[in-house]
């Protein structure tokens, strides 16, 4: 088998069905962005069997063909019919349509196929475009006429793989009448035929140097498309809208004054359970006022009235003097201060004597204490 007659070469890449006839305009899009990207699509060698309605594919026409696509499953008794389409001054599109498919073995029309071509400058691209529609009804109910053969291209499908290894050859056998005195007589270097090596195809022949992809050629290319979006990205400018930066500092300021509040409404909850703050300022009056009883009996009442703590003088008495709740205030009776001439008045007329006690041995001191 020959793939390069046998064996349509086309695109690895899956094409989805498309059960309706295309608009030139779609095609000339498809083959043109086929051509483009040539170097990022594989190609491979593959039998084409009858294919379905709606069946399409990217190939390239081996020049051995000459003009003629490999064979399909398909017997075609029509021609091609040739139309050709002017995209601008330098392009154009070539389609290529048969109309009347037969399956072998049937006597009824069942397929139609339309191969499209793109030239650029009156030079063919390589890639093109093949597209199967079923036959419409008519068509396909009109018998062909018996005086047409119907006749396809026979393919040599091989039975062996591709990675078998060849038979090695069998021992020679001489016959015994070429034996002459036991030794065998060579035959003649003529008669000798080298076995015969299978012929390489070499893409050069008919195809641009071919670029293969791989999985890691692919990760590669997405590696580098996401890098320079985000270079791209990073490389923006800051905003400098003057609007847009003072609605950026008013977040900011917001957002502040409220976490600032609420960290003053959880103090103030907390200094609800404390104590009061002690506080010195009015320490200084209240020396004063304390300074100012003289009689007992007053600062009796003061006492009382502090101990109370039922007006907000006294709690804040209190505070100066740093006393909590549980403290009370011990009642005592304040030093008066009397001068030397008051306590000269005082004495009485009598001159009270103190009565004057006898001196105490040591000894007897010692034995008082001890006892």
């Amino acid at each position: 088998m020959d793939p390069k007659s046998d064996m349509f070469y086309r695109s690895n890449r899956d094409m989805a069905d498309v059960p309706y006839p295309l608009r030139d305009e779609m095609v000339i899009d498809l083959l043109a962005k086929a051509n483009t990207y040539i170097g990022n699509t594989t190609f491979g060698f593959a039998i084409l069997d009858k294919p379905h309605s709606g069946y399409n594919m990217m190939f390239i026409l081996h020049p051995d063909n000459q003009d003629e696509c490999p064979s399909d499953g398909y017997a075609w008794i029509d021609k091609e019919v040739v139309r050709t389409v002017q995209i601008d001054a330098a392009r154009s599109l070539v389609a290529y349509s048969r109309r009347q498919g037969v399956v072998p073995g049937t006597d009824r029309i069942a397929m139609t196929r339309t191969r499209y071509q793109l030239f650029s400058s009156n030079q063919p691209m390589q890639v093109q475009f093949m597209h199967y529609l079923a036959a419409d009804d008519k068509t396909r109910s009109m018998p062909i006429p018996s005086n047409i053969p119907i006749a396809t291209a026979a393919r040599r499908i091989p039975v062996a793989s591709y990675s078998q290894q060849p038979p090695a050859p069998a021992p020679t056998r001489v016959p015994t009448h070429q034996l002459v005195g036991g030794v065998a007589v060579p035959r003649a270097a003529s008669a000798r035929k080298p076995a015969a090596n299978p012929t390489l195809i070499s893409d050069a022949q008919y195809l641009a140097p071919p670029v293969p992809v791989t999985a890691r050629d692919v990760a590669v290319a997405r590696f580098k498309r996401n890098h320079d979006w985000m270079e791209a990205i990073l490389a923006l400018p800051p905003d400098k809208d003057a609007k847009v930066v003072e609605a950026r500092e008013q977040e900011v300021r917001a957002t502040t004054d409220r976490w600032t509040a609420r960290l003053a409404a959880m103090q103030a909850q907390d200094d609800d359970g404390e104590e009061l703050v002690v506080d010195r300022s009015g320490l200084a009056d209240v020396v004063r006022a304390v300074d100012a009883i003289a009689a007992a009996a007053d600062w009796d009442l003061h006492v009382a009235r502090m101990n109370a703590a039922d007006d907000d003088e006294v709690r804040r008495w209190r505070a100066a003097l740093g006393l909590v709740e549980r403290d009370r205030v011990v009642p005592y009776a304040p030093v008066q201060c009397v001068d030397v001439e008051s306590a000269a008045a005082s004495v009485p007329a009598e001159q009270q004597r103190v009565p004057e006690q006898p001196a105490m041995d040591v000894s007897m001191v010692e034995a008082t204490a001890s006892g």
